[in-house]
């Protein structure tokens, strides 16, 4: 997600919000993601393309949210579960390999 783009959620308009949007979203991921693949070293490749998968199976239509459904929400969760895990691999990669620093999230309770 861009920097203003990750600025623009606290003002995300829900009503506005369209399936057409999110999927332009994810179409415009999975061609970042298919370059960034390419571009891996190969250590990486295998999580980016598991990655592009999940974002491609969103465009597609495949996995679907419907907040009215357990079954649903379970398969969603377990394939978002899934793409963090594969973020995790890069970002790891990334701090160990290339000595790039991350913020960790705060929380506040």
């Amino acid at each position: 997600m861009r920097r203003r783009e990750k600025s623009d959620v606290g003002n995300l308009d829900l009503g506005k919000l369209s399936v057409s949007s999110v999927k332009s979203t994810y179409r415009r991921d999975v061609h970042l993601v298919k370059q960034l693949q390419k571009e891996a070293p190969k250590e990486l490749k295998d999580a980016f393309k598991r990655l592009r998968a999940l974002y491609q199976r969103v465009v597609d239509g495949k996995l679907k949210l419907d907040i009215t459904s357990e079954r649903s929400i379970k398969r969603f969760s377990k394939a978002i579960s899934k793409a963090g895990d594969h973020l995790s691999t890069i970002f790891s990669y990334l701090e160990d390999q290339c000595g790039i620093t991350f913020e960790s999230p705060t929380t506040t309770t």
